[in-house]
Parts: structure tokens; sequence; C-alpha cells
């Protein structure tokens, strides 16, 4: 007596788990309805043998290899699947199934980051090469307690914005490459250009020349130094009728309203006001309450970071109004103790946003005594 054949019934797990793979389920109701036996056979051994290929080809270790092998068996899969003579949808539903499981954007994915990771090496060990060529005299210098390196070097000249970006970097790979070799902690560097001319700095990459000059006489001593002081001489700074504490003032009112730029509410003040005036900063500043704008929307930096340079900042700049010098978290905390935990990086309580908020307002009314006194309201453009 001829045997019925078995029919059998299909679920969502049969082939894979249906919670990584949402067309399973549909597969599996498809082809339960399907009256063709032999074809609901024909179609579990498709998509079965999608699954054993699939497994075979990720136990090869060769990314590209594995992705030159994927690809052309998913090719030759699409192919058997199109032959299938069932309905449209369920050849479909497999197909995608077929396409997820090979998931060949992913192993590109990789190969690309490979490549990328490759030629970052190369472009690394290239700067390195030609920094070792003549490298330039550095210093290291900023709080002794700093969490990265601050490191100034001393090109033989300056160039564009763009052409002294493109050399940091470099000198960045360069440094990293050196400190390591010395047996130096891992740490962030943080690289600046600087032109010294008769024992001065008068030109930088990034901040103004005076500061920069200045903050490394004062905090040169604090680091293991691998080359001499570059510089002699300091700069007169400080008082309300200097004009390097004008500068400072313009700078910190735009650094400070920098960070609540991406705010809905402040945004139609603090965009024009970024390039704008004395006048135009102090009234998106006024907008500002540290004790209630509490986030950074848009900003890629810790709310931790922003806090530190927002205290340091504003400690800096009102001791300079006063004819003091603070170049390294240790002066700041010594001079304004009550921004202590903002400086060092730790939860701010109530009161530590309160005592950030009394100082921005006593620095908008300081800078309103000290318009009179500015040649200009203006922010001069450096290292353009």
């Amino acid at each position: 007596m001829k045997s019925k054949s078995v029919v059998r019934v299909f679920h969502p797990g049969t082939f894979g788990d249906p919670l990584q793979f949402a067309t399973l389920p549909g597969i599996c109701n498809m082809l339960n309805n399907l009256t063709d036996n032999k074809l609901r056979n024909r179609c579990a051994t498709a998509i079965n043998r999608v699954n054993h290929l699939v497994k075979s080809c990720n136990e090869i270790q060769d990314v590209v290899f594995r992705l030159y092998v994927k690809s052309n068996l998913s090719k030759q899969l699409r192919e058997e699947i199109n032959q299938l003579t069932v309905e449209d949808d369920l050849k479909n539903h497999i197909q995608n199934y077929r396409h997820a499981k090979f998931h060949i954007y992913e192993d590109s994915e990789i190969i690309l980051k490979q490549q990328k990771e490759k030629m970052i090496q190369q472009i690394k060990h290239s700067a390195i090469e030609y920094i070792s060529q003549n490298p330039p005299k550095f210093n290291i210098f900023g709080s002794k307690s700093s969490q990265d390196y601050d490191v100034l070097v001393f090109p033989n000249m300056m160039g564009s914005i763009a052409r002294n970006a493109e050399y940091c970097k470099k000198y960045e790979y360069y440094l990293e490459d050196l400190f390591q070799r010395e047996g130096w902690p891992a740490k962030k560097i943080n690289l600046n250009l600087a032109f010294v001319n008769d024992g001065s700095i008068i030109n930088v990459h990034k901040g103004t020349y005076d500061e920069v000059n200045n903050s490394l006489l004062t905090t040169y001593q604090h680091h293991i130094q691998l080359h001499p002081l570059q510089v002699k001489y300091p700069y007169i700074r400080g008082g309300g009728d200097n004009e390097f504490t004008h500068l400072k003032v313009k700078r910190c009112l735009r650094f400070l309203i920098s960070f609540f730029s991406r705010i809905e509410e402040l945004r139609p003040f603090i965009k024009p006001a970024l390039k704008g005036n004395v006048d135009q900063r102090l009234d998106a500043l006024r907008k500002i309450n540290l004790t209630r704008h509490t986030e950074f929307q848009g900003k890629k930096e810790k709310p931790e970071d922003i806090y530190k340079v927002i205290a340091f900042q504003l400690a800096q700049t009102m001791c300079l109004i006063h004819g003091i010098e603070i170049y390294s978290k240790e002066q700041a905390i010594e001079h304004c103790p009550e921004f202590t935990n903002a400086l060092l990086r730790k939860p701010l309580t109530k009161e530590d946003l309160e005592a950030l908020q009394d100082s921005l307002e006593t620095l908008i009314v300081s800078t309103v005594n000290l318009k009179v006194k500015m040649k200009s309201l203006d922010e001069p453009i450096f290292n353009s």
C-alpha cells in the first residue's frame, strides 16, 4: 500500500529567530497555506540552504574573501529562489530573508573600517617620518593636574589657518609616538602653534598671543620638558585700562554664549551675537541663566567639561579685570574657591550653579563699565 506523504507544519522558529528576522512568521504562514506539499518542501529546502551556506561563510576568517564568497553565493541563491513556482509575495519574503541572512552590508562596513584604519596608520607613519626629519622645539604648559597634554609647538613660520591645522595634526601623530617611546602616560594632546620674535610670542594658531605667551611663562615649570623654555619676556596684561584685558573680555563673552547656541529659545539672540560686538553679546548673555539653562543641546562636549570651561573663563576674566593673571586650575581655585567643583569636573550643587550665575552677572556689569574704555566694541580677527 502506497503511504501518504507527511504534511509538515512550519512555525516561526523552524528556520531561525523570528525576533531577529521579521520575515520568518510571514514565510511560515504562506508555506503552511500551500496545498502542493512538494513545492512547500522545495521552498523549505531553499531557506535551509540559505542558512547552511551563511553558516559556512561565517567560518571564513578573511573578511575580504568572506565578502567575495558571500556575494557570489547570495547571487546564486537569488536565481535559485526566483525559479520557485510560487506567488511573488512568498518569493519576495524568501528573497528578503536571504538578503538579511547574508548581511553583505555589514561585511562591507567591516572592510571599509579596516581600510580606513589602515589609511590612518599610513598617514600617521608618513607624518612621523616627515616631522622626524626636522622636528621643531615644543613646550608643555597649563595646569599641573591637567587631564591632557597642552603642547605649544614652535615652527619656523606660520601659515594659513588650514595649513596650520594640517601641521598640528601631523605633529600630534609625532608627539603621540614620541611620548609613548618616552614612557609617558597616554593622554589627549591639545596642540597649538606659536611664532616667537625677540623673546616673546607674536603669533599663535589658536587663542591670543599675549595670553599664550604669559601662560607658558607661568606654567612651564609645572611639567616635564624635553626642550628649554622658548620665550623670555611677558606681556603686561590686566586692569580695566589694558587693551589685552578688553580683548579677553570680548572673547570670554563669545565663549560663554557659544555653549547655549543650540537652545531654541536662545538661538535667535546668540547666533548673530557670536559674530557681533560687545553690546550684542551682552544682550545674549543677559538671557542666559546658569541655574536654569543646565543642558547644552547639540554640544559634543560632556557637561562637566563645559562647566569647567565656563568656570575657568569667568575666573580668569574677572581676575584679569582686577589685575590678576590666572593660567591654571590651581590658581583659579585659589582665587575663586566657589568654582572648585566646576573646575575639578565634579557634580555641581545648586550653590555651585548660583555662584557661576552670580559671577556671570558681575561680568556683565563689569563689561558695561569697561565699554567706555574700549577703542572698539568689535573683537579683532586673528589667525586669518
